[in-house]
């Protein structure tokens, strides 16, 4: 067997390799780690990035409510039950 023989890909290796083979492998491998890259972010995001965000709003949510009972824009029945819905 010689050097640069590849009996399974069928022709040369090292000397036979063209720019279209080299570009393919290249682009195919970069691909391949973005592909890594973007699914360990999406997991994260699963695991514990969107429950982390919700406190805020709910927090924003509770204020305005507040702020309309004080206001007389609600009801304290009505803010009760804002507070309900929020909290479930």
């Amino acid at each position: 067997m010689m050097f640069g023989q590849c009996p399974w890909c069928g022709g040369n290796v090292g000397y036979g390799t063209n720019l279209w083979s080299t570009g393919f492998t290249i682009l195919f491998g970069l691909l391949f780690v973005a592909g890594i890259i973007l699914l360990i972010i999406w997991a994260a995001r699963r695991s514990g990035g969107s429950s982390a965000g919700q406190a805020p709003t709910t927090d924003a949510a509770m204020e305005t409510a507040r702020r309309r009972l004080a206001s007389g824009e609600i009801t304290k029945e009505q803010y009760e039950e804002i507070l309900r819905t929020l909290q479930a």
